[in-house]
This record gives structure tokens, C-alpha cells and sequence, in this order.
């Protein structure tokens, strides 16, 4: 017999508007960009299993593995790597090299490694997915059943052993467990848990080797990959601040219409104010951002409340969150409220105002502690040693 559930059980989903009884944990800030901090401020439950699973393939996924945010993850996660426990780093994705090599029907996505290492990728072509080809595009949670895991040809770079853990899990990491990883330049043990060459793959083998590291690379970046995320943001920071009103606000349905389109064409007619795509353009001259993780401030701009994002320091994105002051009114500081989160500490401050944040960030001042403390820690990491031991460069 079933059970009968009380309003208050029943829940509101942010993102599709349906009621729903069970949720799940929602992570508004995807998981890659480093939000497994023990306090999580980016957390939130109001949103249905099937869209936290749904959005987690086709937001999340894309935008985690795009060309530019791999890239900027594998330089922000070198300088604060864990060496001495074989932390994993994230592979920088350059691009599809099958004009350099080939092998009997497979595409051969290219990877650079933490100290520089060549990472050949050999699979089926993937299948024509709606959301654009590509490593990028296949979702972290896509069952291998519905794509060819392949095999990997891993060249080490550095001679230093004290980087080998860490390039190994990294390499693994990356791919799901069915691809098979075999090393290209090294005597495989036992206690690497990688392959050594098959005798059938030794031909490729030595196309590889004789490329010399040279390559001629196409890359397909999908220029749509971060419309869908950012609008997610302002969906989640909307609720953190305004709770169940925003959530059920003609502002909130708008941002969900452009979370949702199903074409360039629905987009385009989807208004939203503010610049809501990651660029690259002066976004390292931004006052708020930060090279040691990602900043998130909630600004109130006279008529509305926008939410500015900047990641890495590198690249950064506005969108108009809510028109209607009654909401946001006395919720947020004055001078604007600032989020950070810093992944290679795994660590996060805030609620705390523009001003100290400036100020901190500047070094006058310790008006925010948490920040302060956070920003010795970054100053502080240690510097990482070196790829190659002396004499010995590969």
C-alpha cells in the first residue's frame, strides 16, 4: 500500500518545475571545477533525481570536458598536485590527430599529460550525439555500453619518479575502467597496474614513436558548451539567496527556458540580460577574479541582481538573475556578495562583501579572515619539483 506524502514532503524541482517527493544532492557548481570541499555552499536538494542525472550528462559533462575549462584545470590543479599520494590531474585535450596517425577505422583523440606526456586515445568513432562530437561531449556517467572505451598509448615524459604515480592515475582517471592503457616508453610493473605492448599494436607503436612528439591536431570546440551552465548557476545562486519565491518567479522560468532549449534558434529567443558566455576577452584584468580558483559574485545593479562568475582568473560570464527587488532585498551585502572556491585546497569562503574580498585580496587588510587565511594558503604551496632528473631528460 502506498504512502501517502504531506505538503511539506512534496518539493518544488529548480530546474523542471515539477513536484517530486525523494531528490537527490545537486552540486550548481559542477563537481569538476572542484566543489568536493568538506562545508559545500554550492549544495542544494530542491531538484528532482531525473534532472540532477540528466543535466549531469548534458550540462555538466560538456562543460567539464570543453577544450578550454580541461585546459585551464590542468594548469590550476599542477601548481597544488599532492605528489607524494599520486593525485590525479586532469589531462589537457589537444585535439583529433587522425591526419598523423591512423589505425584501422578508430579516431585518435590526443591528450598532453601532467609533465608534458603524449596520450593517444584510439576508439570507434563516438555516435552522433545532440549536444556535438567529441571526448567533450560524452558525459562522465554515459554507460561504456553505449560507446567503444578503446585503448590508450601513453608516452611519459618525465624522468623524475617522483611525478610516475601521479601521471599513471591521471592517465586513468581520465578514461573509464574498459580502456586499456599501455606505455609506450617505459618497463611496465607489475604494481603500475598498466600494460605492457601487445605484439599486435607494435606497428602503431612505432608510428608513434617515430612522430617524435609532432602532430598535425584538429580540435572542434563547441562555442555552446557554457549558455546551458551558466544559466544552471543562476538557477542554483538564485535559490541559495532567494529561496522558494525565485524558484517560482517569471525570472527563474526564463533562465529555465534557456537551460532547456533545444536549438540555436530557441536560445536566441530566449532573452536573458547579461553576457551569458564564458570569454576569454579581459577576463584576466577582472578586478574580482582570482588565479588560484573561481570567484562568484551576486551584484545588485539597479535594476536587477546578476551573477558574475570568474573561473580560473582566466575566463568569466554575467547573467541577470531576478528584476524584482522585493526578492533579493536585504539577502545580499551591499557592496555585492562574493563566493569562492578554491579546488586545489579544496577549500571555500563566503558569504563575504566585495569590499573586503578587494581588500584582502590586495594584501592592505585582514577584514576577512577566512579569506585571508585561504589566500596564505595558496601563496604558500609549495613550488612542484622538477619533471626531469638531471642527465636524464627523455
Amino acid at each position: 500500500m502506498g504512502t501517502n506524502r504531506t505538503d511539506s514532503q512534496v518539493k518544488f524541482c529548480l530546474y523542471c518545475t515539477k513536484d517530486f517527493g525523494d531528490g537527490s544532492r545537486e552540486h550548481f557548481v559542477p563537481q569538476a571545477l572542484g566543489v568536493s570541499v568538506p562545508t559545500n555552499p554550492f549544495l542544494i536538494t530542491n531538484v528532482c533525481d531525473r534532472c540532477n542525472k540528466l543535466l549531469g550528462k548534458f550540462v555538466d559533462g560538456p562543460f567539464s570536458r570543453n577544450f578550454l575549462i580541461q585546459n585551464h584545470r590542468a594548469n590550476l590543479s599542477r601548481r597544488f598536485v599532492n605528489l607524494s599520494v599520486g593525485e590525479a590531474m586532469p589531462l589537457s585535450y589537444m585535439g583529433n590527430i587522425n591526419k598523423s596517425i591512423e589505425y584501422v577505422g578508430h579516431d585518435c583523440d590526443f591528450y598532453i599529460g601532467p609533465t608534458g606526456d603524449a596520450v593517444y586515445h584510439f576508439h570507434l568513432p563516438y555516435p552522433e550525439l545532440h549536444f556535438g562530437g567529441g571526448p567533450e561531449s560524452v558525459p562522465f556517467t554515459f554507460p561504456s555500453n553505449t560507446f567503444d572505451p578503446g585503448f590508450v598509448m601513453l608516452v611519459v615524459r618525465a624522468t623524475n619518479p617522483i611525478w610516475n604515480k601521479t601521471i599513471k592515475n591521471s592517465v586513468k582517471n581520465q578514461f573509464i575502467q574498459e580502456t586499456k592503457i599501455y606505455v609506450v616508453n617505459r618497463i611496465v610493473t607489475p604494481e603500475s597496474k598498466l600494460l605492457a605492448m601487445p605484439v599486435e599494436l607494435e606497428d602503431l607503436k612505432n608510428k608513434i614513436v617515430n612522430l617524435g612528439g609532432k602532430h598535425e591536431v584538429q580540435t572542434t570546440v563547441n562555442l555552446d558548451f557554457d549558455a546551458r551552465e551558466i544559466a544552471k548557476m543562476a538557477l542554483g545562486f538564485g535559490y541559495l539567496v532567494m529561496g522558494d519565491a525565485f524558484a517560482r518567479s517569471k525570472d527563474a522560468q526564463t533562465i529555465r527556458d534557456l537551460l532547456w532549449a533545444k536549438s540555436p534558434e530557441e536560445k536566441t529567443k530566449t532573452i536573458v540580460r547579461g553576457a551569458g558566455v564564458f570569454s576569454n576577452q579581459d577576463a584576466s584584468k577582472d578586478p574580482v577574479g582570482w588565479d588560484s580558483g573561481h570567484v562568484f559574485l551576486l551584484k545588485d545593479v539597479g535594476e536587477a541582481l546578476a551573477l558574475h562568475v570568474n573561473l580560473f582568473g582566466q575566463i568569466s560570464a554575467t547573467i541577470q538573475i531576478s528584476s524584482d527587488q522585493s526578492l533579493w532585498m536585504g539577502k545580499i551585502l551591499s557592496e555585492g556578495t562574493i563566493y569562492i572556491l578554491a579546488p586545489g585546497l579544496r577549500k571555500s569562503v563566503g558569504p563575504i562583501s566585495v569590499g573586503d574580498y578587494l581588500v584582502v585580496k590586495g594584501g592592505h587588510a585582514r577584514s576577512s579572515e577566512a579569506f585571508a587565511c585561504l589566500l596564505d594558503e595558496a601563496n604558500a604551496s609549495p613550488i612542484q619539483p622538477p619533471f626531469d632528473l638531471p642527465n636524464e631528460i627523455s
